[in-house]
């Protein structure tokens, strides 16, 4: 029978876990109203690709930086919006 107890972190781990959920249902629901003819598996391709093709842009910083708006919402660079910069590189770190 269950006492109650539970292992310390437990808690917000579960709390993160259904933020997690939410915020990935929500950005589904969200490309599926916006492209009616997706399947379900067309939402899940379209964020794998952008995930990849963000995680490319972040290893290959270029003269086109990420802006710092798609650090929050990666779709912005696929509309290559990068008129504020998330960071400045300067030629003494490279």
């Amino acid at each position: 029978m269950h006492q109650g107890g539970h292992s310390f972190g437990l808690r917000q781990l579960i709390q993160h876990l259904h933020t997690y959920y939410i915020t990935t249902i929500h950005a589904l629901a969200h490309d599926l109203k916006g492209n009616p003819n997706w399947k379900i598996a067309d939402a899940f391709e379209h964020k794998s690709r952008l995930y990849v093709h963000f995680l490319y842009r972040l290893r290959h910083y270029d003269d086109n930086p990420l802006c710092a708006d798609s650090l929050l919402l990666p779709v912005l660079i696929l509309q290559n919006r990068f008129e504020k910069p998330a960071w400045q590189i300067t030629k003494e770190f490279e």
